[in-house]
């Protein structure tokens, strides 16, 4: 289904929207290892559920991803991610996860490095 955009110079404009089914949460962090932002997913799990950061490679139109990337790929969170935020300077990522066991909110930073 298209949608329809109206602009201050009154110039109809339209376009289509498509569902990519990344999982939850979808960000970027930047990496000295490659040229392009690295792709950070999060499982699309409800509020009960643990949850994980996955580190999804260099393009969304590469995924879904099978079990053994993403075990390989990913961090286990304590629980649900609740947000993912994007440093300034885009070297890190801030997590928020509210801790299943605690009932705590507690931040993570993500950084993606290189592999030796």
């Amino acid at each position: 289904m298209g949608k329809n955009v109206v602009s201050k110079s009154a110039t109809r404009v339209s376009f289509t929207c498509k569902r990519a089914n990344t999982g939850g949460k979808v960000t970027t962090v930047s990496s000295a290892c490659a040229d392009t932002d690295v792709i950070l997913i999060t499982g699309n799990g409800d509020h009960t559920q643990t949850d994980r950061v996955t580190m999804a490679g260099h393009e969304v139109a590469r995924l879904p991803m099978s079990e053994d990337e993403i075990s390989a790929n990913s961090v286990s969170m304590p629980g649900p991610v609740l947000e993912m935020v994007t440093g300034e300077n885009g070297n890190s990522v801030a997590v928020v996860v509210k801790n299943l066991s605690t009932g705590n909110y507690e931040v993570y930073r993500v950084t993606a490095i290189c592999d030796d």
